[in-house]
């Protein structure tokens, strides 16, 4: 499944490996997706704003520890930009 949601990013994305979206998925609120070429991994960023803290803090996870479900669940909804 990694490797169809990274091409669907780099289909998405045109000329750069992530693509900023707002989607939920199971207990996430994911900001943007990633592809690392080079360590060929989907990485899904999370930010978030701490209280009593200035600026917004990123939270980094690895597309391969979601179950089966969300993962298949990320890459329904990524096609579904593809087909539009």
């Amino acid at each position: 499944m990694k490797k169809k949601v990274a091409n669907l990013i780099k289909i998405l994305g045109i000329t750069v490996n992530e693509i900023v979206i707002d989607i939920e998925v199971g207990d996430y609120k994911i900001n943007s997706l990633e592809w690392i070429p080079e360590t060929d991994k989907v990485i899904l960023h999370i930010w978030f704003e701490v209280e009593d803290e200035e600026g917004e803090y990123e939270y980094d996870v690895d597309f391969e520890i979601l179950s089966a479900v969300d993962q298949k669940q990320i890459y329904t909804i990524l096609s579904k930009y593809c087909m539009n």
